[in-house]
């Protein structure tokens, strides 16, 4: 289990994440922007299935410890974009109806 916050932004899934993110932004690749528009319109079965995973069924699994961190990394991750999404609609919603 990832204990500090510290360990969570310099996880490598949470670089690569980043790093991808930022490549995005930076150079409009098309194949690039179609996966991440698949990733945020399914970010809420993403989010469960990972979660699901990682904190059910893989700490019961005989893997790697960087392999359970990882999934559980993953699942954070997508968590706060599910986050991130609920609250831009929300705010979308508030913006219209003022």
């Amino acid at each position: 289990m990832i204990s500090k916050f510290e360990d969570i932004v310099t996880h490598p899934v949470t670089v690569a994440s980043a790093a991808l993110t930022s490549a995005s932004q930076l150079f409009t690749v098309p194949f690039l922007d179609a996966m991440l528009a698949v990733v945020y319109a399914n970010i809420s079965t993403l989010f469960t299935a990972s979660s699901v995973g990682a904190f059910t069924i893989v700490p019961r699994l005989p893997v790697p410890a960087w392999l359970g961190e990882t999934a559980q990394v993953t699942a954070i991750l997508l968590g706060l974009g599910y986050a991130g999404k609920l609250v831009y609609g929300v705010a979308k919603d508030a913006q219209e109806r003022l």
